[in-house]
């Protein structure tokens, strides 16, 4: 998992000392935290969210906005009639994750500093953005609703999925987190992400030890962005 609850942040003392024994520490995205993205990688000023849904379902987005953003529907039409589905996507997911919580991926920073050990990425913020730029739009509005549609249930599912994280459990774990919504886009989230990846970490281990961090699923949450 990217993001655990704070009280409960799974963090094995053998991590740290396999880390301690490596040269580098590659993680997908590094100093996440840091991280700025310009407006277009964020809006689309061709497209407008609410010419690609029903009356009915904006609504139910306007709605979304005002218990949860605190805008009206006016408000929310005027700042994000032209954002790219995922930006939506990504405030809405959020509000499953807990107040206070931590990142394997900054704690891991935080170690290979303390540590002087080289930190290296796999990809890049925009890279997973453009993911979402080869998944059709209705595509993408069909996962925003989804994800309304299951909101009242995210906070129970997040603390279900990182009970099993912290067992240890990967198994259960993708039983978890597989749905329809990310089958059908397992390619463009997963698999060809992963076979990017193979090239560049057979790269990295040639001359010298690597730590490998990345997430156990393809789906992501950029929260330490928004």
């Amino acid at each position: 998992m990217h993001v655990m609850d704070a009280d409960h942040f799974f963090f094995p003392k053998k991590i740290t000392k396999l880390l301690k024994k490596t040269e580098v520490l590659c993680i997908e995205i590094k100093d996440l935290g840091n991280k700025s993205l310009d407006a277009n990688q964020l809006f689309d000023s061709n497209k407008l969210l609410n010419e690609n849904c029903s009356s009915s379902q904006w609504d139910r987005l306007t709605t979304w906005a005002e218990k949860t953003l605190l805008m009206n529907a006016e408000q929310f039409e005027a700042n994000f009639n032209h954002a790219k589905p995922f930006l939506v996507l990504q405030f809405i997911m959020s509000a499953s994750l807990p107040a206070v919580h931590k990142s394997h991926e900054i704690e891991l920073e935080k170690l290979a500093h303390l540590n002087e050990i080289q930190v290296l990425q796999l990809e890049s913020v925009e890279a997973q953005l453009q993911l979402f730029d080869t998944i059709p739009y209705k595509g993408q509005m069909d996962m925003i609703f989804n994800e309304l549609k299951n909101n009242k249930t995210g906070k129970e599912d997040f603390e279900k999925m990182q009970n099993t994280y912290s067992k240890q459990s990967l198994d259960s774990l993708c039983l978890l987190t597989d749905d329809k919504l990310f089958e059908a886009y397992r390619d463009v989230f997963l698999d060809d992400r992963n076979m990017k990846w193979i090239p560049k970490m057979e790269t990295m281990m040639k001359d010298q030890k690597v730590f490998f961090a990345f997430g156990a699923k393809g789906i992501f949450v950029l929260c330490n962005l928004f």
